[in-house]
């Protein structure tokens, strides 16, 4: 056996993978950064509402990367023990697996408790790594029951209790409540939580010392029944790829990738519901909304589509490309955001059918639709209008977060929302589908589909 080979790296992830969570990893670096020289050098005070959007952004990357690092462990299970794999190239390639995932933890963790250990800071600096730690083992159980290292039953277990918080905290919009109450826990218990991840991470590499071992478990008939309707639903759309990936790279299972689509959007929209009829779109809510656009562009998708229709005359149906890719999106997406607007409306005020009800319904799904269009526009555009269009998106967030942040005065910047503002979103969405279908061909959808079937 070559002992070489098994010293040398093992690559977890496509190369444009590993870019793609470099560049992650240092945007937040830099952001940690520049409120780090706020706090210190200019001297300004360390608010709540900083912090827990810092632990916030932590959680929804440590989420995203978690989702990518099980893609990889479930790989590499399936290549290692189709092959009878020696014991040693299989803990060798765990172990890698381990300290990846161990990295992006630390350095989260680290970023956010050296703010929290800023003078004025109101949060303890154990809070940070306690809360990530916990998330992290608990959808670490999810990605290992996926990979057949545990019962399928737990890992379905952990994602419907995923699921229903997620729901819980996107209705209530008690999350700077709960950080507060988890913060004020003894140091002592932090600590513990703090904990937790290396303890279990130590339990994984324990427990597949020897070989590789997976767990053979069937689920219920009603799981069962559940999970093959789910798959037929998920089936039907395609998600196209990322904003400047590698055309010949694997992007990985297109279902995790629909579930990554819907989870991103959700998290984000959570902050633009519920809406009333008649107040104000601040500054702050169209820059949350450049954040959705973000967002939108890399979560983009098309049902119902053969690759034989692309190579028949015409493309059968696909006349207005652009169309049909917001209609799918929509489609996959809409539901959620209906969800989230009506357990808003149940949980944080008195029932009152009308237009306000509708409202707060309504305008959140035309600025989806708004944001849906705009980016499927976007994405027929070369790459540097592309680049530079995503740039653009951060002057809102310029716009509404520095000068608050070193309380500069600027004029405040104000729109009502009302019949002007639902017409104006609804003319900005028709108008870029109508450029769009000029320029999305069938040739186009096809170099942008992540999978072809």
């Amino acid at each position: 056996m070559n002992t070489a080979a098994l010293s040398s790296p093992l690559p977890l992830y496509p190369l444009h993978v590993i870019r793609l969570g470099k560049a992650g990893a240092w945007l937040v670096g830099i952001l940690c950064a520049s409120i780090l020289f706020g706090l210190l050098v200019i001297g300004k005070s360390n608010s709540t509402s900083v912090l827990d959007a810092m632990v916030l952004v932590a959680c929804i990357v440590q989420l995203l990367a978690v989702v990518f690092q099980g893609q990889a462990l479930g790989r590499g299970v399936s290549v290692l023990q189709e092959r009878r794999a020696p014991a040693a190239l299989w803990q060798a390639w765990l172990r890698q697996w381990l300290l990846s995932v161990t990295r992006y933890w630390a350095v989260l963790s680290i970023a956010i408790a050296l703010l929290m250990l800023t003078p004025g800071s109101p949060r303890h600096w154990l809070t940070a790594p306690a809360v990530l730690s916990l998330l992290l083992t608990i959808c670490s159980t999810a990605v290992l029951a996926r990979a057949g290292l545990l019962p399928r039953r737990v890992g379905y277990a952990v994602e419907a209790i995923l699921l229903a918080l997620l729901v819980v905290l996107a209705t209530t919009h008690q999350l700077a409540h709960d950080l507060h109450r988890f913060a004020a826990l003894p140091a002592w218990i932090l600590a513990a939580c703090a904990l937790t991840w290396p303890a279990k991470a130590c339990w994984i590499l324990h427990s597949q010392a020897e070989a590789l071992r997976t767990v053979a478990g069937a689920p219920t008939n009603v799981l069962r029944g559940l999970r093959d309707a789910f798959l037929r639903w998920a089936g039907r759309y395609q998600p196209l790829r990322m904003m400047a990936s590698d055309r010949t790279a694997d992007q990985g299972n297109h279902r995790v990738l629909l579930v990554v689509a819907a989870v991103q959007n959700l998290a984000f929209f959570t902050k633009l519901i519920p809406v009333q009829w008649g107040e104000q779109a601040t500054a702050i809510r169209m820059a949350q909304l450049a954040v959705v656009c973000g967002t939108c562009a890399n979560a983009l998708l098309v049902r119902d589509l053969h690759w034989r229709s692309l190579l028949l005359p015409g493309g059968t149906r696909l006349q207005r490309i652009g169309t049909r890719i917001v209609l799918s999106t929509m489609s996959f997406q809409a539901p959620l955001v209906v969800l989230v607007a009506l357990g808003s409306m149940l949980l944080n005020s008195p029932i009152h059918l009308g237009w306000h009800s509708l409202a707060s319904i309504t305008i959140p799904l035309l600025e989806l639709a708004c944001c849906t269009s705009l980016m499927t526009l976007l994405r027929t555009l070369p790459y540097r209008l592309q680049v530079g269009a995503i740039l653009a998106l951060l002057i809102p967030l310029l716009y509404a977060y520095v000068p608050a942040w070193f309380k500069l005065a600027v004029p405040a910047v104000a729109w009502q929302i009302g019949a002007e503002y639902a017409l104006l979103l609804a003319t900005v969405s028709c108008a870029a589908l109508f450029i769009a279908n000029r320029r999305w061909t069938p040739k186009r959808l096809l170099e942008a589909l992540a999978v072809i079937r």
